[in-house]
């Protein structure tokens, strides 16, 4: 059982109107700041980054990722398409815009379904290349906190093992005793290295995830198939 792990922690920041993507009304949005954290035996010892916002319908219960416009939060909407004709929001399966009667074609509809998609994929992969590289710099930074001590704590209990095995005395313990307690303080640099370690492999994936996303060719929100 490890002893560290990682926790999400949630600031409430206020609620503002804002048109909601999912259930189709302006109604209120309760904003919140989250940040996760490194935790060693449940505490929350390194934070992981600055942290993100969150945005979460009052009525249906969509939550959104949310930015900072301006000092004002803003939800950023992806399940929506604008009306060409009066710029308003409207649901992305619509086919008639409740504002101003513009009725939108297959293609348009088409068209904002694909940019929708792949906006909700960039958010998602966004959030993981996020996450890896938090959760490898709480790993580099711990296992470099805890290996450099220990490796010192070792080093100088296996010389002091080294030079008691090597003049055995009558009142001197026995050799196993005093391998055992060299091998019990050199659990430090052990767990620091097999921190290290870890976080190595986390960073590994977070740049083979960063190289895929590269190759996935980017789709602007006026392409269109036709």
């Amino acid at each position: 059982m490890s002893g560290y792990g990682f926790v999400t922690s949630s600031k409430n920041q206020g609620q503002y109107p804002r048109h909601c993507a999912s259930c189709g009304k302006p109604t209120f949005h309760t904003f919140a700041r989250r940040k996760g954290w490194f935790t060693l035996f449940f505490v929350p010892l390194i934070p992981l980054g600055r942290g993100y916002s969150v945005a979460k319908c009052n009525l249906c219960g969509l939550e959104a990722d949310a930015k900072a416009i301006d000092g004002e939060l803003t939800a950023v909407e992806v399940e929506t398409k604008m009306c060409p004709d009066c710029a308003e929001p409207v649901r992305l399966e619509a086919r008639v815009c409740r504002y101003c009667g513009y009725r939108f074609s297959q293609e348009e509809t088409a068209a904002a379904r694909r940019f929708a998609e792949s906006e909700t994929a960039r958010i998602d992969r966004a959030h993981l290349l996020e996450h890896l590289g938090q959760k490898a710099r709480a790993m580099s930074i711990l296992g470099w906190l805890v290996a450099m001590p220990g490796i010192l704590v070792s080093v100088l209990a296996g010389g002091l093992a080294i030079s008691v095995i090597g003049n055995p005395g009558p009142d001197q313990p026995a050799s196993l005793g005093i391998l055992a307690l060299w091998l019990f303080l050199s659990l430090p640099a052990m767990l620091g290295l097999y921190l290290l370690s870890k976080g190595r492999k986390i960073r590994r994936r977070e740049r083979s995830e960063r190289r895929e996303e590269e190759d996935v060719p980017v789709m602007l929100s006026g392409e269109s198939d036709v």
